[in-house]
């Protein structure tokens, strides 16, 4: 279950899915993540209000889950 924020140096405890964002990945059983419509063992991570309004997660290319800074709006049109 999940306990804290995905950001390793926040520590926001996990107490209700109504604050921050919740992400779940689903991990073949090779270990390969998957999107979520595939089938699989489910993986979730949360991030807090605080950390998501400035991070999200991504995928790096060793098919890993990666915190990362969200683009603002004005960039994300721009892409």
């Amino acid at each position: 279950m999940l306990s804290k924020c995905a950001n390793p140096p926040c520590p926001a405890s996990f107490r209700y899915f109504r604050q921050g964002k919740l992400f779940r990945v689903e991990i073949e059983p090779s270990g390969m993540v998957q999107p979520a419509k595939a089938p699989g063992r489910s993986e979730f991570f949360w991030l807090c209000d605080d950390c998501a309004s400035h991070l999200t997660l991504e995928y790096d290319r060793h098919m890993s889950v990666v915190i990362v800074k969200r683009l603002d709006p004005e960039l994300r049109a721009a892409s």
